[in-house]
């Protein structure tokens, strides 16, 4: 590696110190990222209005579905890279990363080539207003072209988490952001290219994101050898990625297609009901960037020492981890009850989508008081490789107790569609009880990833 080593070095040194100043960057790159999504959203809901906040919502929805799987994948390769690096057998690095990679590649290209393929039937089955239609399915297909770029990213995106490197991705989050800022207000407001100029503005950036991560890991990370003839797969390597990304996978494909249930459900109520729901999950996707951040760096602390037995220190991560979530999230709810109107309001002007939305968002939001201890408890499980378990927790939450719910509250009751906000709050319940429960069971002490 590059300078710095002792900073990436997560099993010595305060432990809050060290999973605070890992995480911190990690909170700015998930920001930086999300800011992709909510300025796409902003434009196109200032122009289009509240068909064009619909079709973006939608034909996100879809995308993220592609996109939690190399999300899983990479989650796996940080995992193993980082209980490697614990192990000491950097020399092993290299092999499990070309692993990834090649299997990334080969997923791109298959999930791009069926997602637009079936583009109009799946919009159809969830029941987009034909306003927002035509829109929906531009923006699907053009993000979908940027498949390639968003898997190589991650790929190699593991592969630092997994060493302890996350100032890096922070930097080329914040020069791609800019970029993606600067072509949606050329490609929709100026160009009107409407909903794919939105997509395309993305997608450059993330070609513009994989390019500086290339360049980045190829020359300053000392663990990872790119040499043509030994790009391949390594089955041993491939066995343990699977043997903890597919899981993991399942959990956030699975877990996403209940998202879109959801949003078919929420889409029968009108586009304006549509687009506050929309307008709600933005917000609610920047009031669970802290903790997204913690479980990804508990993932890192968790692997590292568990090679070598520290699990006094692993524990100790996750509490701090749990901490500061905690209290960042406390912070936003409590914004978010008093303020939202003015905030709905950053994404459309029109008043009957904010009406709709202000009583939604205040159920809606309380949820992240919970989710915030389940990411931290999520990241300490996946780290350990225990992400069997996540999945069966998120499965339940997400079918058993989030969607059953919902229909329930929003059909047999009187609540309508502000019971669907209600289902948000008591689904993650679920998963944070089973994996607690595991927890204090001790055995995510047993090394699951053979070394």
């Amino acid at each position: 590696m590059s300078g710095g080593t002792d900073v990436r070095d997560l099993t010595t040194g305060p432990v809050a110190r060290k999973l605070y100043r890992f995480a911190l960057p990690i909170i700015c790159t998930n920001l930086l990222q999300a800011v992709y999504n909510v300025v796409d959203m902003v434009i196109v809901g200032r122009v289009l209005g509240s068909a064009g906040i619909t079709a973006v919502n939608v034909g996100g929805q879809v995308v993220m579905i592609v996109f939690v799987i190399i999300s899983a994948f990479s989650n796996a390769e940080a995992v193993v890279v980082g209980q490697l690096t614990g192990a000491g057998r950097q020399k092993e690095i290299s092999k499990a990363v070309n692993t990834t990679l090649i299997f990334s590649l080969v997923m791109a290209a298959a999930l791009m080539v069926g997602i637009i393929g079936l583009s109009t039937p799946l919009l159809t089955a969830l029941n987009v207003p034909d306003e927002a239609f035509d829109g929906a399915k531009s923006y699907l297909i053009v993000y979908m072209c940027g498949t390639f770029f968003v898997y190589i990213y991650n790929a190699l995106y593991g592969l630092l988490r997994g060493i302890g490197e996350s100032t890096a991705p922070m930097i080329f989050a914040m020069v791609s952001t800019a970029v993606n800022i600067v072509l949606d207000v050329l490609f929709v407001a100026v160009f009107s290219l409407g909903t794919a100029g939105a997509a395309l503005a993305t997608v450059t950036a993330q070609a513009l994101s994989m390019i500086l991560m290339i360049v980045f890991v190829l020359k300053k990370v000392s663990v990872y050898q790119f040499v043509l003839k030994q790009f391949r797969i390594a089955r041993h390597w491939l066995t343990e990625t699977l043997k903890v990304g597919f899981p993991q996978m399942c959990q956030f494909v699975l877990t996403n297609i209940s998202f879109l249930l959801l949003s078919a459900l929420i889409n029968s109520y009108g586009v304006q009901a549509a687009a506050a729901a929309g307008a709600t999950n933005k917000i609610y996707t920047f009031a669970v960037l802290p903790a997204q951040a913690m479980m990804a760096a508990i993932v890192t602390l968790t692997a590292q020492n568990l090679p070598g037995k520290d699990y006094k220190r692993i524990l100790r991560g996750l509490g701090y981890g749990i901490l500061l979530a905690t209290v960042i999230a406390v912070a936003v709810w409590i914004i978010c009850e008093i303020f939202p109107g003015q905030l709905l309001g950053i994404f459309t002007t029109e008043a009957g989508v904010i009406e709709i939305g202000i009583p939604f968002m205040r159920i809606f939001i309380f949820c992240i008081l919970i989710e915030n201890v389940m990411f931290c408890v999520n990241g300490f499980l996946t780290g350990a490789g225990y992400t069997h378990i996540t999945m069966i927790g998120a499965l339940i939450a997400a079918f058993v107790v989030r969607y059953a719910l919902a229909w329930i509250l929003s059909q047999k009751t009187a609540m309508g569609f502000n019971g669907i906000a209600l289902s948000y709050v008591f689904a993650p319940c679920a998963t944070l009880g089973i994996g607690g429960i595991f927890a204090l069971t001790g055995r995510w002490k047993r090394p699951r990833v053979k070394m």
